[in-house]
C-alpha cells in the first residue's frame, strides 16, 4: 500500500515551496553561480556539466526518482544518466552533505 507523504506546512498556515526537480536545479545554479540556462543547456566545461552531474544526483537521492524518469524529464538516454552519476561519485566525495545542504535549505524557503 502506498503511504501519503506529509505537506510541510508553516506556522502560518501557509503550504512551504515542495522540493521538486526544478527546485533542486535552481538551488545548485544559485549555490554554484552558474546560471541555470547553463545548467540546462549543452555547455561542456568542467564546472557546468559538475553542476548539472549535482542536479541529476540530487534528484535521484532526494525525490527518490528513477533513471529513466530523470531521462525523461531531460529529454536523454538513461544509460546517459547512469553515466553521470557513476562519474560524479567517483570524483566527489561530499555528496551526502551536499544532499543534506539542498534538502534543507528548500525545505526552509
Amino acid at each position: 500500500m502506498n503511504e501519503l507523504k506529509p505537506r510541510l506546512i508553516g506556522y502560518s498556515g501557509q503550504l512551504k515551496p515542495r522540493l521538486t526537480f526544478k527546485a533542486i536545479r535552481r538551488w545548485v545554479s544559485v549555490r554554484s553561480g552558474i546560471p541555470l540556462e547553463l545548467i540546462e543547456g549543452r555547455g561542456r566545461m568542467a564546472p557546468v556539466v559538475t553542476a548539472r552531474w549535482q542536479s541529476l544526483w540530487l534528484t535521484k537521492r532526494l525525490l527518490g526518482y528513477e533513471n529513466t524518469r530523470i531521462a525523461h524529464l531531460l529529454g536523454k538516454d538513461d544509460t546517459a544518466i547512469q553515466y553521470a552519476l557513476d562519474k560524479l561519485e567517483k570524483v566527489q566525495t561530499n555528496l551526502e552533505e551536499l544532499a543534506e545542504e539542498c534538502a534543507e535549505a528548500l525545505q526552509n524557503q
